[in-house]
């Protein structure tokens, strides 16, 4: 019953019982929860305290992540113009990757994102803008993780309209 009308009271009550994961989980709740930044990176900062007491070391770091790409959107709404707190780390990206904006590399090194994840962004995000000049130069510009055939693919099924487009990727097919 508690669990369904007061999370502020849940999360007493399983600080009353010691128990800091249980107190955790519903930080990470009251975070998505809530509509403003200040409030949900101060229930993942507490979060993240607990599962570090807890020795649960797989969920502070996530948790940790999770506050550093919070901290980097409220940076780059505040940039840039445009809402991106909410979004997961792929559609940041994406989003970035659309816009041409330089904060996509940054973000891709802090997270490490890898090679072929980024190449596969970087094709649908230069696809769904309609940029296939540079799609064109970034598939003859350096040797790609994934391939050839996803510059043909993702233009191919972006719609009948680039149906003509993705024909100038068939001379990259091997």
């Amino acid at each position: 019953m508690c669990r369904a009308k007061d999370r502020e009271q849940l999360k007493n009550l399983y600080e009353m019982a010691d128990k800091k994961v249980k107190k955790a989980s519903v930080c990470v709740e009251l975070s998505l929860r809530s509509p403003k930044v200040e409030d949900k990176l101060e229930e993942l900062d507490q979060a993240r305290d607990l599962y570090s007491i807890a020795k649960r070391s797989f969920e502070a770091k996530m948790t940790e992540d999770e506050i550093k790409l919070l901290d980097h959107q409220k940076m780059l709404e505040t940039k840039l113009g445009v809402k991106y707190v909410g979004l997961s780390l792929y559609e940041t990206l994406h989003r970035l990757l659309i816009r041409g904006s330089p904060f996509a590399e940054k973000l891709k090194s802090q997270f490490k994102v890898a090679d072929k994840r980024y190449w596969w962004l970087r094709i649908r995000a230069l696809t769904a803008a309609k940029k296939y000049n540079e799609l064109m130069v970034l598939a003859k510009s350096k040797k790609s993780p994934i391939g050839c055939e996803p510059f043909f693919q993702v233009v191919y099924d972006n719609g009948e309209g680039d149906v003509h487009e993705a024909k100038h990727f068939v001379g990259l097919l091997p």
